[in-house]
């Protein structure tokens, strides 16, 4: 199994339009960063064969990992959101199955092996239990399928957030590719990943969740997520 991480933004949120470093830089411990746990946890779960989509500062992430990994360049990073981003790890997939992940979390690396021996060609790690109007909600039916993916989703009628990784099989990747396409065809440059999700949900074709079962994770958009992730979720990491 193969992975796709994207981190082409500018992380503005968190640190307005100062930064020099992008976003899965950040520090979360002494000489750790966001990126480094998540190819640790990769490779815990067997899984080497990793591609980065990156942007902004995007030499900062060439000079960290050099040949380690495949890099791939989302050259409309100001201008596009990580559909796009997405789109462009196509390149480096293939037939195979993969995991894709958002490059600004801290999580448990049990969340990895979850993705992985979950049942289903497209499969979402979904935070069953705690999320808030900020959270990109999912809807569910009675099967536990996803319905739709959004932010704007009430919170009486979400069934939890997704974490920001997805289990994909061939199958299910060669099912989503025409509907980031036809997104994008549309000038939808802005829209996020689950915008395609939602889309292919529509059509009727099975797309499953997995459960955090209340394992450690955060994404980090906005200082006060980073000071959580420095002082609540890494010290739980290490237990």
């Amino acid at each position: 199994m193969k992975a796709v991480i994207v981190a082409a933004g500018r992380g503005t949120r968190l640190y307005g339009n100062d930064s020099e470093i992008p976003k899965c830089l950040t520090e979360v411990a002494e000489g750790k960063t966001l990126l480094d746990l998540t190819l640790e946890n990769l490779k815990k779960h067997g899984i080497t064969d990793i591609a980065i989509v990156s942007g902004w500062k995007k030499e900062k992430i060439h000079e960290k990992l050099g040949d380690s990994v495949t890099h791939l360049f989302n050259p409309f990073y100001e201008t596009t959101n990580d559909m796009a981003s997405l789109w462009f790890g196509k390149e480096a997939v293939g037939d195979e199955p993969f995991l894709y992940l958002h490059s600004d979390l801290l999580y448990h690396d049990e969340l990895i092996k979850k993705a992985i021996d979950a049942e289903g060609d497209i499969v979402l790690v979904t935070d069953t239990e705690v999320f808030d109007e900020e959270s990109m909600k999912v809807k569910l039916d009675e099967k536990g399928h996803l319905i739709e993916s959004s932010k704007a989703i009430p919170l009486d009628q979400a069934g939890g957030e997704w974490t920001g990784i997805i289990k994909f099989s061939s199958e299910g990747w060669k099912k989503l590719i025409p509907e980031i396409e036809s997104l994008l065809a549309e000038g939808r440059f802005m829209d996020y990943d689950t915008s395609a999700l939602t889309n292919l949900a529509e059509k009727g074709f099975p797309i499953k969740i997995v459960p955090t079962d209340k394992l450690p994770w955060i994404e980090i958009d906005f200082p006060d997520d980073l000071e959580k992730a420095k002082n609540e979720i890494y010290p739980k990491l290490l237990k």
